[in-house]
């Protein structure tokens, strides 16, 4: 992907904006514990309603995890109260929905736009990793690989692995 890249650039701004957000609204973040990462949330939002399942909560928030030696980190969404076992559907829209669309391309070898819009093309993609439906959800999650990128340049690192 070249440096100017419009889809990052729009992540860019999603990450600043979400976290600005965060800060304003007295948001906190969570920590996981052990010696070898370390975890952030970070806020987004989302204009759809939720009706993809009744106890599985939507993925509205971001966790970053930290190499051991914090040289670099990966990204996944969870929900708002940080666990990974979240849905994200079609009309979702915010930086979850980036993340998923960035490892999708980045290590799960589909190419979508990180728009931040989880429309047809994510669906797509999402049910043929999943193979359980257009709905990211805990089974996709656990089949996803996710993209590592340096601390320093926040630019992908060629490595994949799972959260």
């Amino acid at each position: 992907m070249a440096d100017d890249d419009p889809a990052w650039i729009i992540a860019g701004v999603l990450f600043v904006a979400a976290a600005l957000a965060l800060a304003a609204h007295g948001g906190s973040t969570a920590s996981s514990s052990g010696s070898s990462s370390s975890t952030t949330t970070t806020h987004s939002t989302s204009t759809a309603a939720v009706t993809a399942s009744t106890t599985t909560p939507r993925c509205t928030f971001v966790a970053t995890t930290k190499s051991s030696s914090g040289g670099s980190f990966l990204q996944y969404p969870i929900s708002s109260a940080g666990s990974s076992h979240c849905y994200l559907q079609q009309g979702n829209t915010g930086m979850p929905v980036a993340t998923l669309q960035r490892a999708m391309t980045m290590c799960m070898h589909h190419s979508l736009q990180a728009d931040g819009i989880y429309g047809q093309h994510t669906a797509n993609a999402v049910g043929e990793v999943g193979k359980s439906g257009p709905v990211y959800g805990p089974v996709t999650a656990g089949r996803m690989l996710w993209p590592w990128y340096g601390s320093s340049t926040n630019k992908f690192t060629g490595h994949c692995s799972a959260m």
